[in-house]
């Protein structure tokens, strides 16, 4: 069945021919017909006239076809159908990697939860209707035909296998998630209860009225900002790159999650590049946290410079009750400059560790390290935070309003003929405890030395 659009353009060339002969006669300057031309221009604007009328009637039906097609989509998009279970004994064929997977585990579990999130992407964000029918029949959850513009706006929800990848990598990479508390949020704004103080014990007299005491709370207040990650993928995916597809996309959205999370957790300013969020390292220094922050040997300003003492000085600002769960925290400049210069110092690796393998800790404590603390090693550091140790998890709360959602706009990078994929979390980050200049606190950064 032709389209209204074909049925024009049909229309357009008779008339075309008919307006040629017209143009003939004037050209020529005749009144009179020639043989056949009044036939020809006779039948071409008879049949011109038919057109129309289908013309009119085929976009009547189109119109109509549209409204029944969006009616659907918004149908599935409210109330998505659930997907239809694997075939048991059914074997999926999983075409070969373009290299080693890093966003999923390196074996066939692996490679078949790749590909199901691969084949989730080609079905849900480029429409693919083979990949549609592939994922009902293999139990991926499609929420939706998404294409050509469709879900530009608020995203949609990923498969397990995806998200799940994306969140492992996020933690992986990332320091906030790892270290810090990590708090479900129910709603956009939440509540978490702080204890301030706790009841006290007093001596009491025999047959005398005891004194009675309460504990005390505060909220710490979380409220939720939108994070976005926007890249670019080609807009055609070959069969046999679908598992790429989803590892590559995973490891992209994951690691900018994870470094904008670390950079808000741990030296956010407080603007608007970091969410409004104050990071641990810049919040210890502020004049307001004394306990929180200690300051190295007179010149030891740079990381080379550091000494045991140093390190030693900083550990004794967290009290024993954080020792558990510390950690040293640095940049991976500064655990080369400093806490492995001063292992090698006293011997480097021991027999045991060239077998086993090298856990990187010094002084008992795990050495952690986040590509946004300060790495310059030539750097005066004079009153500025150099390195953390503690424990964050009683520090700091990150509060998690939702999943990962992903997005699509083919329009974007049209001119490139390529497809503008974007994923989406809500977080925010509160720093809360850090201590005063009476208490001590259970993470604490060590400043560069002056003189």
């Amino acid at each position: 069945m032709k389209s209204s659009h074909e049925l024009t353009q049909e229309r357009g060339i008779l008339l075309e021919q008919a307006g040629a002969i017209l143009e003939t006669m004037d050209e020529e300057g005749r009144a009179e017909w020639r043989p056949d031309e009044k036939s020809r221009y006779d039948a071409a604007i008879d049949m011109a006239g038919k057109l129309e009328g289908q013309i009119q009637d085929r976009k009547r039906f189109e119109a109509a076809q549209s409204a029944a097609i969006l009616a659907k989509q918004a149908s599935l998009a409210d109330a998505p159908a659930a997907p239809a279970p694997a075939r048991p004994g059914t074997k999926v064929e999983i075409p070969r990697t373009y290299g080693r997977l890093v966003a999923y585990a390196r074996n066939p579990e692996g490679e078949l939860a790749a590909y199901r999130s691969g084949m989730w992407l080609r079905a849900s964000l480029y429409g693919d209707v083979m990949a549609q029918r592939w994922c009902n029949d293999n139990g991926v959850g499609v929420r939706g035909a998404l294409s050509g513009g469709v879900n530009t706006a608020g995203g949609i929800l990923v498969p397990e296998e995806f998200e799940r990848a994306i969140i492992d990598l996020r933690e992986e990479y990332g320091v906030c998630r790892r270290l810090m508390r990590v708090m479900p949020m129910g709603s956009d704004t939440t509540n978490i209860p702080r204890r301030t103080g706790g009841v006290t014990a007093y001596f009491v007299a025999e047959n005398a009225e005891g004194t009675e005491s309460d504990a005390s709370w505060d909220n710490v207040q979380l409220s939720a900002k939108k994070l976005m990650v926007l890249t670019r993928m080609s807009s055609e995916i070959a069969d046999d790159a679908v598992v790429n597809l989803a590892d590559i996309l995973a490891q992209e959205i994951a690691y900018s999650f994870a470094v904008k999370e670390d950079s808000c957790g741990l030296v956010g300013t407080g603007t608007s590049t970091y969410g409004g969020m104050i990071g641990a390292f810049v919040k210890a220094i502020d004049g307001s946290h004394a306990l929180a922050t200690v300051a190295a040997a007179a010149a030891h300003d740079t990381f080379g410079e550091l000494d045991l003492d140093d390190l030693t000085s900083l550990m004794a600002l967290v009290p024993e009750y954080a020792k558990p769960g510390s950690v040293w925290l640095c940049s991976t400049e500064a655990k080369s400059a400093v806490f492995d210069s001063l292992r090698a110092a006293v011997g480097g690796a021991t027999g045991g560790e060239l077998t086993t393998g090298y856990r990187p800790s010094f002084l008992g404590y795990p050495i952690v390290v986040s590509p946004v603390l300060p790495a310059g090693l030539a750097t005066d550091y004079t009153g500025l935070a150099m390195l953390g140790f503690g424990n964050l998890g009683l520090a700091a709360t990150l509060g998690s309003r939702r999943g990962i959602r992903v997005g699509l706009s083919d329009q974007r990078y049209w001119s490139s003929d390529q497809i503008g994929v974007k994923g989406t979390e809500r977080f925010d980050l509160v720093v809360h405890d850090l201590g005063s200049a009476t208490v001590k606190s259970p993470f604490a950064v060590l400043t560069g030395g002056s003189g």
